[in-house]
Formats: C-alpha cells, structure tokens, sequence
C-alpha cells in the first residue's frame, strides 16, 4: 500500500470520507463528510487556500473565467482554452486535477460545487 493509499484508508476508517460512487475506470470516488470539517478545521482552511491559489492560476493562464456574484460568491465559467486542458504542458498535475474536478462534477458554467459528487456518467454504488 503506498501513502496516498494508506491515508484514504485513514481517512475512510476515521470516517472523514466516504464512498459516493465510482468514475468510468472503475476507481472510487471519495466526498469528505461534515465529521472531517468538524474536526479538521486547520486543514480545512489550508486545503481552502491551496484550491483558492489553483484556481487563480488556471484563470491567469486563460483555463476558466471566474465570475462573482453580488454575494461575494465564486462562480467558475469554461474558456475557449478549457478544453485543451489535459494536453496543455504548461499546467502543472494540480492545475490538472483541479480541471478534472471541474468537469467532472458539473462545477461551471454558473453551477454549483456540488462538494465532489459525482456527475450523472458516474457508476453510483450498490
């Protein structure tokens, strides 16, 4: 087991996260539940801020737009570069995976972060 699997499993037996259903390849597909944001509030913020800093690099090179609404609320809206995202060098694998995120969970174009849902293409569990 490497450590990324090794932390999943800390994580999916401490209950900070769960099973939600499977992405086309069979892999699983993970949502953190209320019990992590309870208890992790530090790491929270962090992560917070690390996707806050991805975002704003892929809307600097042009990969999303970000609109906000009058509530202070970010919306993210797909370029004409978003989709070139997975052959575009100049992303880093954070840029990368953030891309993914968006797209697989139906996060733009004015929709809601649904917190890592599946989007209807997912396999939902037995």
């Amino acid at each position: 087991m490497d450590m990324n699997e090794e932390l999943i499993q800390i994580m999916l037996d401490r209950g900070y996260i769960e099973v939600v259903g499977y992405n086309p390849v069979g892999d699983p597909v993970y949502k953190v539940t209320e019990l992590f944001y309870e208890e992790q509030q530090e790491l929270v913020e962090w992560m917070r801020q690390m996707d806050s800093d991805i975002l704003n690099s892929l809307w600097f090179k042009g990969f999303i737009d970000l609109k906000m609404d009058e509530e202070g609320n970010a919306f993210i809206y797909l370029t004409d570069r978003s989709e070139d995202w997975i052959e575009a060098e100049e992303l880093t694998e954070d840029e990368k995976s953030m891309m993914y995120l968006i797209y697989s969970t139906g996060a733009y174009n004015g929709g809601t972060w649904n917190g890592g849902l599946p989007d209807p293409g997912y396999k939902e569990r037995d």
